[in-house]
This record gives structure tokens, C-alpha cells and sequence, in this order.
């Protein structure tokens, strides 16, 4: 006889997920998907998905989300309120846990386990939730994953709204302003570049040893070492790859001769 398996659909405010498990609880399927309030057609692309896993094999079978009460209602599935169910899962698979925060598409729930389980939620405004984070993704440019990468590079924590997820973005669009105009007056925006042509050295800074050397303004045909920012080579005026490596050479040799230091380039050479 077949094992007995284990689904689970969560719909979500703004997402559907599904799951499949065995009955050592390993998981055998899973799909993570937006629905773009087009549940109905959501749910039935997932329906067939799941046809296509369990085949004839028996199965039990359980609705959870904020969108899937209603749902389980007008067909008499099984419903399971999210909270419940992410303590339940979370004591049956990873039981050492204290804390849960869960980010839904519209809300922030925390559980708190121990002695006396304790449950809040933030359900009045979106700071920190799923959309604000499409949000964030979307204003830099990237999507969630890219969002989480570029999180992993951050060097310095920055002070911003907490609860209020206009308020948060607020504070985020401030900074990004800052950050892009101190980057237009410290560096060469106004011209073509491939971006700081230099690679940090260790206890240096390379635009400081560029202008050390005198080359600030060094020009080679098209290419120029920037009167503002040495430590690019921008395109004045129709600079061919081979202008721009030529002025790559010439820098590097001449801070090689006056400091001692081996530049090494930042961007690809293709």
C-alpha cells in the first residue's frame, strides 16, 4: 500500500504556496508563486501540479492563509488558521525555536514559544511585510532574491521607520537622494565610464595615488583619467578600448615608479 501523503496550500494575500511531503515528512514538491488576486486561476494551476505529484496516492489535505478560509468554505476542505499552523510546524520540525517571525503580504506576525506562548501582530500598516519588501526591491531596481544579495554586501546600518511602511520608504527614498547626490559631486557622472576603473589597495586609496603621480587629467585620444574623481577613466570625446587601456598602462606604471603599489583594474577586460 502507498505511503500516505501530507498537502498544504497556503494562499496568501498577495502569494499561493504548496507543498507535498512524505510520511517521514520530507519534502517532495513545493511551489512558491505570486497570484496576482487572480487566485482562482492560481489555485487551479497548482491543483493540476499537485494531480501531476500524487497521482493515485492517497493523500491528506489542508487549506491555511488569509485568502484560503474562504476557499475551504465553499468547497469543504479542511482549513487550518496560519498561525496555528506555522506553531504547529515549527514545534513538530525545528522545536529548539523561540522565536517565529512570520512576514505575510500584508502583515508581520511574531510567536513567542516558552513558558507562556505569546502571540502579536502587526496588521495596521505594511512596514516590513512582503509588499513594502516588493516595494524596496522594486524602487532599487532588482526583486526580492536581488534584495536579499545586496543585503548580504551591506556594510553599515542605516536608521529608518520601523512600523510604517510609507514612513520606511520615505526614509529609504532620503537616502538614496543623499547617496546619489554626493555620488554627482564627488564622481564623473557627466561622462561615459565603466565605473571606478581601480581596485582599493590594501592601506591606499587608488584615485589618491593616481593624483600623487600627477596624472590627474592624464588623457590618452578619447580616454582621461577624470579632473574630478582620479580614480576614473572616463570618455571625453569618442575613446576607443584601446585609449582606455592605454591610460590603464600609463597610470599604473607611473604609480608603480612614484608609490611603489600595483594598481590592478576593477573592471573586465573582454
Amino acid at each position: 500500500m502507498d505511503s500516505i501523503l501530507k498537502v498544504g496550500i497556503d494562499v496568501g494575500s498577495t502569494t499561493i504556496k504548496l507543498v507535498v511531503m512524505d510520511h517521514e515528512k520530507k519534502i517532495l514538491y513545493k511551489n512558491y508563486a505570486r497570484h496576482f488576486s487572480e487566485i482562482g486561476n492560481a489555485l487551479q494551476e497548482n491543483l493540476t501540479h499537485l494531480k501531476e505529484v500524487v497521482g493515485e496516492k492517497k493523500f491528506s489535505f489542508a487549506l491555511t492563509g488569509s485568502a484560503g478560509m474562504g476557499i475551504a468554505q465553499r468547497i469543504g476542505l479542511p482549513f487550518v488558521q496560519e498561525v496555528i499552523a506555522c506553531a504547529a510546524a515549527v514545534k513538530e520540525l525545528i522545536p529548539q525555536t523561540d522565536t517565529v517571525v512570520e512576514l505575510g503580504g500584508e502583515d508581520a506576525k511574531i510567536t513567542y514559544f516558552g513558558d507562556a506562548p505569546e502571540q502579536r501582530m502587526n496588521g495596521v500598516c505594511a512596514g516590513g511585510t512582503g509588499s513594502f519588501i516588493d516595494h524596496m526591491a522594486s524602487l532599487l531596481s532588482t526583486d526580492a532574491p536581488g534584495l536579499n544579495a545586496l543585503a548580504e554586501k551591506g556594510k553599515q546600518i542605516y536608521t529608518i521607520a520601523s512600523r510604517c511602511g510609507v514612513f520606511a520608504k520615505t526614509d529609504i527614498q532620503a537616502l538614496m537622494n543623499d547617496y546619489r547626490q554626493r555620488r554627482m559631486e564627488k564622481q564623473p557622472l557627466e561622462y561615459p565610464s565603466a565605473g571606478s576603473t581601480f581596485k582599493r589597495p590594501d592601506g591606499y586609496y587608488a584615485g589618491a595615488l593616481i593624483d600623487e603621480a600627477g596624472l590627474r587629467g592624464l588623457r590618452a585620444g578619447g580616454a582621461q583619467v577624470s579632473e574630478k574623481h582620479c580614480g576614473f577613466v572616463v570618455n571625453t570625446a569618442g575613446a576607443t578600448a584601446q585609449d582606455v587601456l592605454e591610460v590603464i598602462r600609463r597610470v599604473q606604471e607611473a604609480v608603480l615608479e612614484k608609490s611603489g603599489v600595483r594598481l590592478e583594474p576593477e573592471i573586465r577586460m573582454l
